[in-house]
């Protein structure tokens, strides 16, 4: 294991394939994943192990950040999620500008027209995130290639928040 106190990618492999190795291991190894945020890594050793509490865990982590793609692979065996979940799901990644994983949902909803319009949300933002990239870079070369200040400082979008 790495200082991190999370194995090295050999010993990652190892310990989630061997299916010699004990269930609390893998249990182990998810919730020291789960812990420091690596999600999917998480999911993996708790699907493994097939580990209905770390699941269930990885399941509500999917609801509250609006995870489509979190929420579908944690399924538990024989407990495919209820439309209300979906419906949960799909409405919380709008509020987070989460249009992909808003589009999956509708998908798994057989909702053509919600996903449709998700879909059409994500090009949109595309677009402006396309501008914006354009104008930055605009402004890069009127400096002669020079750094450009985070313009996120000051205004509450992280940096020094005192400029």
């Amino acid at each position: 294991m790495r200082h991190s106190g999370l194995p090295d990618p050999i010993a990652k492999r190892d310990i989630l394939y061997d299916p010699d190795r004990p269930a609390r291991e893998k249990v182990a190894t998810a919730d020291a994943y789960f812990e420091v945020g690596r999600y999917q890594d998480a999911l993996s050793f708790y699907r493994e192990a097939c580990h209905a509490q770390g699941l269930s865990k990885v399941r509500e982590l999917a609801l509250e950040e609006g995870d489509a793609f979190l929420f579908a692979g944690a399924e538990m065996p024989g407990e495919a999620p209820s439309p209300e979940d979906w419906r949960r799901l799909a409405a919380h990644a709008l509020e987070l500008g989460k249009f992909r994983f808003a589009a999956k949902a509708f998908e798994k909803l057989g909702d053509e027209e919600a996903k449709a319009a998700a879909l059409a949300k994500l090009q949109e933002a595309m677009v402006v995130a396309a501008a914006e990239e354009a104008a930055f870079e605009k402004e890069r070369k009127i400096l002669g290639g020079a750094t450009v200040p985070d313009r996120s400082v000051g205004l509450g979008l992280g940096g020094d928040e005192a400029s």
